[in-house]
């Protein structure tokens, strides 16, 4: 494993100890997708009366997820706007009745407590829930497999993005108990809680809640220094383990997942509800107030940024984070469960130049050791082959090569294009 890193510039945000509660919003949209798949079914048409927790469509596209309204009301349009992979994707717009009506996900005698291994898998199906960090994988998929070691990944490692920390500071017993669920679906005791060592209010919450109950005593604690990207699992899996893979965690016996994902397994579980509002960061130079809001999924990013603060003109808006996350054509898009940040930045005043043939800084950072100049060749000739060749799969897309050019070249995103277009052209080929 490489043992190369990045120490990004741009500084977190200071947490002050509130969180803005978003204001109700009077109709929300919900996108019937998910970070894997668009083949959405929809259950609800216009005019059916829905609540909080109506199933109001489902994916059914290798994994099963379910999408449920996050208000009650009324379905009113079927539209499409802009989803985080940058496509324009089906949303069920509902006319929001400020009632909160509810629909338990479980029946009401549920105990998660009691419940065995699969009875837990299957309920955290049923629930819709996904990878809280911005990945957005069906949870429940991690868990068909059992493993020796599961990983709770607290680094956060991007700029900007606290909304994990907040989360643990807020919710730290939910975060514990949430490992415990997971634990018994992995059919593992051996858990690791990765922090970043500058966390140190962090650190000091989930120690002093470890050592408080004997339930939580064999959990182990690992702190790893503050570099981009300490939170790559790979890395995290190699450095905890000593083992590697090729594309999943679980082929080594590994599971990794985020730690809000924990925090919020518990709560599904807790308050017989599934996921319907995000802790998310809102921060960057090109708007002029930093904030962690709560919003519920479905809210318009628009009236969400205007409510935080004034925007530079021309702005650009990062939904997740500045190295990993998806430029937005604009801010008229809704929030989804994966979501974790919208940063705003202010517009580029750069332009993009030939690649210097004596410079090798992409190639000096790169975390997969890549040869990163004869890849970026290789795509922008359409050279498929030979990206092949050059290990173009394994690419993490961490975008430090693009952070580091000196000829502010989008190299992650030329790597990525061609990246996709081989794993798609694979997978067709497969499928014949």
């Amino acid at each position: 494993m490489s043992q190369k890193y990045t120490i990004l510039k741009e500084e977190k945000v200071r947490y002050d100890g509130n969180i803005i509660s978003i204001k109700p919003q009077k109709t929300v949209a919900i996108a019937l997708a998910s970070n894997q798949s668009e083949k959405a079914v929809c259950t609800v048409k216009i005019g059916d009366d829905v609540k909080i927790g109506s199933l109001i469509g489902y994916i059914d596209d290798n994994v099963y997820l379910p999408i449920y309204s996050s208000v009650s009301g009324k379905v009113i349009a079927f539209e499409e706007y802009q989803y985080c992979t940058l496509n324009k994707v089906q949303h069920v717009i509902i006319e929001n009745n400020f009632l909160d009506e509810k629909v338990p996900l479980f029946p009401k005698d549920v105990d998660y407590q009691n419940l065995s291994r699969q009875q837990l898998i299957e309920f955290t199906k049923k629930s819709g829930l996904v990878g809280m960090s911005g990945a957005g994988f069906a949870t429940y998929g991690k868990y068909l497999s059992a493993c020796d070691t599961l990983i709770i990944n607290g680094c956060e490692c991007e700029s900007y993005l606290i909304s994990d920390y907040v989360n643990v500071i807020n919710n730290c017993r939910d975060m514990l108990d949430g490992i415990l669920i997971m634990e018994k679906m992995a059919q593992t005791c051996n858990s690791y809680i990765v922090l970043k060592k500058s966390a140190t209010e962090e650190i000091e919450k989930v120690s002093q809640m470890i050592e408080s109950d004997k339930k939580y005593q064999h959990l182990h604690l690992y702190l790893i220094d503050d570099f981009y990207p300490c939170g790559w699992e790979k890395l995290l899996t190699e450095k905890i383990t000593g083992r590697t893979y090729n594309m999943y965690t679980t082929e080594c016996q590994v599971i990794v997942n985020n730690i809000s994902t924990a925090i919020s397994l518990k709560q599904i579980f807790s308050q017989n509800m599934p996921v319907i509002e995000k802790l998310i960061t809102v921060a960057g130079n090109g708007i002029d107030n930093s904030a962690v809001i709560k919003a519920r999924i479905g809210y318009r990013v628009k009236e969400i940024l205007d409510e935080v603060g004034s925007r530079v003109p021309g702005s650009i808006i990062y939904c997740g984070g500045t190295m990993m996350g998806s430029v937005m054509e604009d801010d008229n898009f809704y929030i989804c469960s994966p979501y974790n940040g919208l940063i705003v930045m202010q517009p580029p005043h750069y332009i993009e130049r030939v690649c210097d043939a004596q410079c090798h800084e992409c190639e000096d950072h790169c975390c997969c050791e890549l040869k990163v100049k004869d890849l970026l060749q290789a795509c922008l000739h359409n050279d498929m082959s030979e990206a092949k060749k050059l290990r173009i799969v394994d690419c993490c897309e961490c975008n430090i090569c693009s952070y580091v050019c000196t000829n502010h070249i989008d190299v992650r995103q030329y790597i990525r294009d061609m990246k996709y277009k081989i794993i798609g052209e694979d997978n067709n080929e497969e499928s014949i």
